[in-house]
């Protein structure tokens, strides 16, 4: 009777794991129906990589409308950016450090300092700092940017100055670069700046556009993409009610998670 009923319990765990295999389930961060493509390295930018703040200017919170101490938010056109940070295996990465910048709504980049938040009236704070969850998972709260002047227009070549020396003959100077004037029809789209820092992955710079956006094809930036990665640098709008917009991102690193072996 014993040994019928261990056959029995047997029988019935194997049709368990069987029915609970390992190839039933998608990988780990894999959306079901998701594509290959979705696990493409998100494209980085000239501006991102060089243009970005210094870790002191930037505000330590995610919330740029109403930053911790302020009564009151600051008014404008609100966007809840929710967005993930992914390798190139469509697995999480958590314990990222994402940074924000961005310009404000009159076009301005505003660089943060404590002096901002020293006065009573709501301020914004232009750029803000969180981490992403075990998910790779993160959120910010900030203003929808308008338009700021371009400012990262190829400079041209002008030759330095040569102080005259009696005693020692002096050599040609190599060609120094100075940033020429900017046209003043010269401006950007509406964009957002990020950065990730993980401890497995090397800094990563980045800058997304809102899809559908009119202004983007007038972008210099935005016109040399490609259209995949278009598609990868595009703040996908998922509502937008009298409150804020909703939108959504996915960065994908260069690399992968490394697994921890016991």
């Amino acid at each position: 009777m014993r040994l019928q009923i261990w056959l029995l319990l047997a029988a019935s765990i194997l049709a368990v794991s069987h029915s609970a295999s390992a190839q039933d389930f998608p990988k780990a961060g894999v959306l079901l129906g998701a594509s290959k493509s979705l696990c493409a390295p998100t494209p980085t930018t000239i501006t991102a990589l060089n243009h970005s703040p210094a870790p002191d200017a930037v505000y330590s919170g995610n919330n740029l409308v109403q930053p911790a101490g302020k009564a009151e938010a600051m008014a404008g056109q609100w966007v809840v950016v929710r967005g993930r940070v992914l390798d190139s295996r469509c697995v999480p990465v958590a314990n990222a450090l994402v940074e924000l910048w961005q310009a404000d709504g009159q076009g301005r980049y505003v660089e943060f300092s404590r002096r901002l938040l020293a006065h009573p009236q709501p301020v914004f704070t232009g750029s803000g700092r969180t981490s992403t969850n075990n998910l790779g998972q993160f959120e910010f709260v900030t203003l929808f940017p308008d338009p700021a002047r371009d400012t990262t227009i190829p400079a041209k070549a002008k030759p330095k100055k040569i102080k005259k020396n009696k005693k020692k003959k002096a050599k040609k100077a190599e060609p120094v670069v100075e940033t020429p004037p900017v046209p003043e029809n010269e401006f950007r789209a509406p964009v957002l700046h990020f950065k990730v820092k993980q401890n497995d992955f090397k800094p990563f710079a980045t800058e997304v556009f809102f899809e559908n956006d009119q202004r983007n094809e007038n972008d210099r930036i935005y016109r040399a993409l490609s259209a995949n990665e278009k598609e990868q640098l595009s703040l996908r709008v998922i509502s937008n009610d009298n409150t804020a917009l909703e939108t959504r991102i996915d960065i994908v690193l260069p690399g992968a998670v490394p697994f921890i072996k016991y």
